[in-house]
């Protein structure tokens, strides 16, 4: 009967020991549970803070860019009409400018007319007066060629007469060395014969001997 007793007591306090053990289970997971959710919920939150403060920033860039766009076109405005009056005041000074020029070029082209008229004649004067230095020119340039032309026929006569003295000196000498070549050529036939005549006494006296 204690035996039975105390194996019932141990079951019992087993069951109690597993059913604690189950509530504690179940307490600790609803607090996890518990956990998560506010995690959760805190994160949604914080999302939808975040998504707003966006909002806000976007509707806030918006409305700058916006104010920029503004100050920018009427920045554009301005500089477009500062533009305009600068480009009408520079063409006004253009049309000054061209006026002016065109005064000046038709007085330049007044005055190169008289420059060229004055020239025209000028050139005019010139010519004659290379005319008339080119006649005079040419009557001395005559002069001076049959002056030439004599000089050159007397140069040539005395050409002809020195020539003709060098022919006849030439033939001269070549007579001259052809009576000497004819001269020396005798001379040479004598000696060669004088050896030849004293090889032969000389070969007749070694045979005697």
């Amino acid at each position: 009967a204690a035996e039975e007793e105390a194996r019932q007591r141990a079951a019992e306090e087993a069951c109690l020991a597993a059913e604690e053990e189950a509530r504690q289970r179940a307490a600790e997971e609803a607090r996890l549970a518990a956990e998560e959710e506010a995690r959760q919920r805190a994160a949604e939150e914080a999302r939808l803070a975040a998504e707003e403060e966006a909002q806000r920033q976007e509707e806030k860039r918006v409305a700058e860019e916006a104010l920029w766009a503004a100050e920018e076109a009427e920045r554009e405005e301005r500089r477009m009409a500062s533009l305009a009056a600068a480009e009408a005041a520079r063409q006004q000074e253009e049309q000054k400018r061209a006026a002016e020029e065109q005064k000046r070029t038709a007085e330049e082209a007044s005055r190169q007319a008289a420059l060229e008229e004055a020239r025209r004649k000028e050139e005019q004067e010139r010519v004659a007066e290379e005319a008339l230095w080119a006649a005079e020119e040419a009557e001395r340039e005559e002069r001076r060629m049959a002056s030439l032309a004599a000089a050159e026929a007397a140069r040539q006569q005395e050409e002809q007469r020195r020539a003709a003295e060098e022919q006849m000196r030439v033939a001269g000498e070549a007579a001259r060395q052809a009576a000497l070549e004819e001269a020396r050529r005798k001379e040479e036939q004598e000696r060669v014969a004088e050896e030849a005549l004293w090889a032969a006494k000389a070969r007749g006296g070694e045979a005697c001997g």
